[in-house]
């Protein structure tokens, strides 16, 4: 490609191009990983985790292999992720916050929610999601660490309850 006279359009092409091979290629790496997991591989190497072990064994960093391992693990609950990412039709980044966001027990594609979000769009919505149980935590431990006085302790425990439920819910 000559690339001083390329235009802009086909230099984005390109890149895109380049970024469903990734897709492609990661997905593949799943598929391999499953079997290396299933064989309790990084046990038998001396690693104590899958994401030591492929950190190791592929010379990438910590936070890279802990997500191909969370997505591989999270991606064999959502076919629909999993092969639209083996197409090339959507984005690593964009496959794993999708992942990250999807309820494990969905039955419809988690990319269609998705569709109207940029990836910054859908990593806010996992950010808020995994805000909201950690709010409540902290609000319980609150009540359960406040002097109170015999009227007040009644209200306190059935908010108390009910913030416990909502976390029950949530987590």
């Amino acid at each position: 490609m000559d690339i001083e006279n390329a235009t802009i359009d086909h230099i984005e092409q390109q890149l895109l191009r380049g970024e469903a091979v990734i897709a492609q290629v990661r997905a593949a790496q799943m598929v391999l990983l499953r079997e290396v997991d299933r064989r309790q591989t990084p046990g038998a190497d001396g690693c104590r985790s899958l994401v030591e072990w492929v950190a190791g064994r592929l010379d990438i960093g910590p936070d890279t292999a802990s997500t191909l391992v969370t997505a591989t693990r999270r991606c064999e609950t959502l076919p629909s992720v999993e092969a639209a990412l083996a197409a090339g039709a959507v984005t690593w980044d964009r496959a794993t916050a999708a992942a990250r966001l999807a309820e494990p027990d969905q039955h419809h594609n988690v990319l269609d929610d998705v569709a109207a979000f940029d990836v910054a769009g859908i990593r806010r919505q996992v950010a808020r999601r995994q805000a909201r149980p950690r709010q409540c935590r902290v609000e319980i431990e609150a009540v359960e660490h406040r002097r109170v006085g015999p009227g007040e302790q009644v209200a306190l425990v059935k908010l108390d309850r009910q913030r416990r439920a909502v976390v029950a819910a949530e987590g």
